[in-house]
């Protein structure tokens, strides 16, 4: 067993999440890091307890869940050391004007809008150059 999991129903109180399982998972979603997110799942199940799984009901949990993590990766990414402003992107270092026009909140939003917007667009394989238009649009105001 990789990880227990408390379960509700009828006869067992754990479920164990095997190798085979994890390697089906790890092969199903590689953009997912599945022990990270199985040790996510777990505390899930640990402070929901009236929402609990069925062990019958554990492994499409898990799928689930996988399935979510791999498709919010882009836009659920994990906090970001020092100040996202300051840091190079995609399209470049937001501007000081952009900083003062929409205050550091609000930069941080258009930064992961127009970021969101160019994964999306490689996804669709319409994107040729970053969304610097987009990004020129919202600092002057159109």
């Amino acid at each position: 067993m990789v990880l227990t999991f408390p379960v509700t129903g009828t006869g067992k109180v754990e479920w164990g999440l095997d190798e085979n399982l994890v390697a089906e998972l790890a092969t199903a979603y590689p953009g997912v890091d599945v022990a990270a997110e199985a040790a996510k799942a777990r505390a899930w199940c640990v402070a929901n307890r009236t929402r609990q799984k069925t062990s019958r009901g554990m492994p499409r949990f898990l799928n689930t869940w996988m399935d979510r993590a791999q498709n919010n990766a882009g836009r659920l990414a994990g906090p970001v050391q020092g100040n996202l402003l300051q840091r190079p992107n995609s399209i470049g270092v937001v501007s000081e004007e952009m900083r003062s026009k929409f205050g550091e909140k609000g930069a941080r939003t258009v930064l992961n809008g127009i970021a969101w917007m160019d994964s999306m667009k490689r996804k669709l394989g319409v994107a040729e150059e970053p969304a610097e238009e987009e990004l020129k649009n919202v600092t002057e105001g159109s």
